[in-house]
């Protein structure tokens, strides 16, 4: 590797053999002393030292010169090597002359002529000193922003992989809740197909009376000449009456039916992806009305339902994570009990407008185990996943991806309370389609 070079510049030649002795004596071979008399022979001696890449710790040049100036010479310097420490030794020069030279050239320090050895051995050695501290934390820096761009090219590839496996997790999320979906409407089915044999049996048993009533009927009247005596037989007077009551029937089973149906569709609905408007209080009316055969000849079910706005939700995910959370209770109460329900309209934490939903029930106490792990997949608290509907760590999901919250706890003497914090337009809320 070639040595740095010192460059002394003066039209003057006993000045700069003198020069080249002083800084000869006080440097050594470490460096080369080069000399040029004039502005021109030295700039281009920088030039050709730039061109090979030779480090100029220091140029030191006389301000007089017949064909370039000190301050200009210094000033041309610095274009092409900025990091070069500049001294001007000169009894000539004037204010202006330095002035510039430290404007436009960075001057390191200006020196009197004639000057004192030790203040040039000491300026020059000071000037290589801050030179190679400077190169050497321009190095550093270099360093420091390869290694910088390094890292921002792994934090960026990290956040890739990241942002991948979050994008994974939800599909594989999405997947699992649709997949718990399709099983929980197998078991609906069984249980619904119960709830529509009462109905259907009330239609087959209207059905045979309205039969026997239509032939009594068409046999009187066949067999009478007299519309006013017929109107007073009294097997005449009995049909009509099971013909009133058997409508009634119909129509009150068929209702039910309808009901029924209209129900499982909405809780099947096969355009649940959309996010749109819920309304909670007949979210769960339709979900108790599916499952009423778990219940209702068992456990008695209150309501007391405030005036609460609509939110926007996945309609699908919420009525899964509802029918969940009241099987979560009735299933707690096997030998029978009572459910509360209560909703109300409250600012959330983030001081937002929240709907929340409480289920109250008198089922037996959790342990303070069954407290920890209520979240965890496959647990619930008989041990085993619950016989129908989501776990509860998908309702957990379901309800955090809605940006809600959910508590379980006991209620002391009374039972456990499943409380629900579901806001009404979440923050970002179009994010959630994603």
């Amino acid at each position: 590797m070639s040595r740095p070079v010192i460059i002394c510049v003066d039209d003057e030649q006993f000045v700069l053999t003198s020069l080249k002795a002083e800084l000869k004596d006080e440097l050594g071979d470490h460096y080369i002393i080069e000399t040029a008399e004039g502005g021109e022979e030295a700039y281009q001696v920088v030039q050709e030292l730039y061109a090979e890449n030779i480090d100029i710790p220091v140029i030191i040049a006389d301000y007089i010169m017949p064909d370039l100036k000190g301050d200009e010479l210094l000033r041309l310097v610095h274009e092409i090597c900025p990091k070069t420490l500049k001294v001007m030794l000169t009894g000539q020069a004037n204010a202006e002359a330095v002035g510039n030279a430290v404007n436009t050239a960075r001057l390191y320090r200006y020196i009197s002529k004639p000057w004192d050895g030790n203040d040039l051995k000491l300026t020059v050695r000071e000037a290589i000193k801050s030179y190679y501290q400077e190169k050497k934390l321009d190095e550093q820096n270099l360093e420091l922003k390869a290694l910088n761009k390094n890292l921002e090219q792994k934090v960026l590839e990290r956040t890739s992989e990241l942002e991948a496996a979050l994008q994974n997790l939800k599909s594989a999320q999405s997947k699992l809740i649709q997949v718990e979906k399709m099983a929980t409407l197998g078991k609906l089915v069984a249980g619904v197909a119960h709830e529509l044999n009462n109905p259907i049996g009330a239609v087959s048993s209207a059905a045979d009376s309205l039969e026997r009533c239509a032939t009594k009927l068409n046999l009187l009247l066949q067999q009478s000449q007299d519309i006013e005596e017929l109107k007073q037989n009294s097997v005449y007077q009995r049909c009509t009456t099971i013909l009133q009551e058997s409508n009634k029937t119909v129509q009150s089973a068929t209702n039910r039916l309808s009901a029924l149906v209209k129900n499982l569709k909405r809780f099947a609905r096969l355009d649940g992806a959309e996010f749109e408007k819920v309304n909670l209080h007949q979210a769960l009316d339709n979900v108790l009305m599916l499952i009423r055969h778990e219940w209702a000849d068992h456990i008695k079910v209150e309501k007391q339902y405030d005036p609460v706005p609509e939110i926007y939700a996945f309609p699908d995910q919420i009525n899964q994570a509802l029918m969940s959370l009241l099987l979560f209770s009735i299933q707690s109460m096997p030998q029978g009990g009572s459910i509360l329900l209560e909703t109300r309209a409250e600012s959330g934490p983030d001081m937002q407008e929240h709907v929340s939903i409480k289920i109250k029930d008198s089922g037996e106490h959790l342990s303070s185990q069954e407290l920890a792990n209520l979240f965890d997949p496959n647990f619930s608290s008989h041990g085993s996943r619950m016989t129908m509907g989501l776990e509860l760590s998908h309702v957990y999901f379901i309800v955090t991806h809605h940006r809600g919250s959910i508590d379980i706890g006991n209620r002391p003497g009374q039972g456990r309370c499943v409380t629900l914090h579901m806001p009404v337009l979440a923050d970002e809320y179009r994010s959630l389609t994603t």
